[in-house]
């Protein structure tokens, strides 16, 4: 889900980049679930092509940004490369510190890495791993569809505030 919205909603607003999906467990090459699928094609998008990966160092290596769901799935991606610390973030955090941060758009051009350089010293969280539960989204894997529906929608939103705070900075 937050791919293809990301990837939707960066398109929208001119917003160039790549924007990968991948998990941190279970088996690849699966298709999305039935309810992902149910639930995003109610807002338009296919994921029918949709086929599950799982994140490896190589990936978060070479990753400018790796943004999450949860604080579990944070720690598993910064147990894996020591390096990723500085630019993993979740959905919801980096939607919320890039909403505030939009101010530093008068400082100069907008650069992800002096953003990341900067959000990353300012942050609360000093292990900057485990997230607040305001930041959390719900993985609704096995849910229902109704919870599928929920998550897609906080998503959506995130990503709707991280394409427009990007679209006035770059």
């Amino acid at each position: 889900m937050a791919a293809a919205f990301l990837t939707a909603e960066l398109a929208a607003a001119g917003v160039s980049g790549v924007i990968a999906s991948a998990g941190t467990d279970g088996p690849p090459g699966l298709p999305a679930s039935a309810a992902s699928i149910e639930v995003m094609e109610e807002v338009g998008i296919d994921l029918m092509g949709h086929r599950s990966r799982v994140i490896d160092v190589a990936d978060i290596d070479q990753a400018d940004l790796v943004l999450v769901m949860t604080g579990a799935h944070e720690q598993r991606v910064a147990s894996r490369s020591g390096q990723a610390v500085g630019h993993i973030f979740g959905l919801g955090e980096f939607a919320r510190l890039l909403d505030a941060a939009q101010p530093m758009a008068e400082a100069g051009p907008w650069e992800l890495d002096r953003f990341l350089r900067t959000i990353s010293s300012r942050s609360s969280r000093p292990s900057r791993t485990g997230l607040a539960a305001a930041d959390e989204i719900d993985d609704p894997y096995g849910g229902s569809t109704d919870r599928y529906r929920l998550t897609r929608d906080r998503v959506s939103h995130e990503a709707e505030v991280i394409a427009a705070a990007m679209a006035t900075h770059v």
